[in-house]
């Protein structure tokens, strides 16, 4: 696979799904000062959502495990030497309860994504990769200053209280 020659197009989806992570904690920013109504609790789920299907997805654009040969994987750049931050068990409840129309998904007793934990680890190895990705590209390259922000941005999420942005 020529990754270099879709960089852009790759490198664009990739920052989408690093902005759809943090939606449902920006909704829940948001809807503070919001009544409670039923427009408000859909938009709510559709963010929670997002954010748990993108985790997923980067998760599994930072495995080596069963490549398809249309599969994009952060391995393809460069040679990156890429850590799941899923464990199988949170992989599967998610395919489970969300990626697929089960019985775990009817069951509206489940609760207790643990998110927070997961956009941290999302955000570590990112962070990780944009390194990567930054030393690869060259400082003169047009996405060099967009993976560079990015990167300063996630240090940034990372470093703030956790209590400010997590809750």
């Amino acid at each position: 696979m020529n990754i270099q020659s879709l960089e852009p197009q790759l490198l664009n989806r990739l920052l989408y799904s690093f902005d759809q992570i943090t939606s449902y904690h920006r909704f829940r920013s948001l809807q503070a000062g919001m009544p409670k109504n039923e427009f408000i609790e859909i938009i709510s789920n559709a963010c929670i959502e997002s954010t748990i299907l993108n985790l997923r997805m980067l998760d599994e654009f930072f495995s080596t495990k069963n490549i398809q040969s249309d599969d994009v994987r952060a391995l393809h750049f460069w040679d990156y030497k890429p850590t799941t931050f899923l464990t199988d068990k949170e992989r599967r409840a998610i395919n489970k309860q969300l990626a697929h129309f089960t019985e775990h998904r009817v069951d509206i007793s489940w609760t207790g994504w643990p998110v927070k934990l997961w956009m941290r680890k999302c955000m570590n190895e990112m962070i990780t990769f944009f390194d990567h990705i930054e030393d690869n590209l060259g400082f003169d390259h047009p996405l060099w200053q967009e993976v560079n922000g990015r990167r300063k941005a996630l240090e940034n999420l990372l470093a703030l209280d956790e209590k400010t942005i997590y809750t």
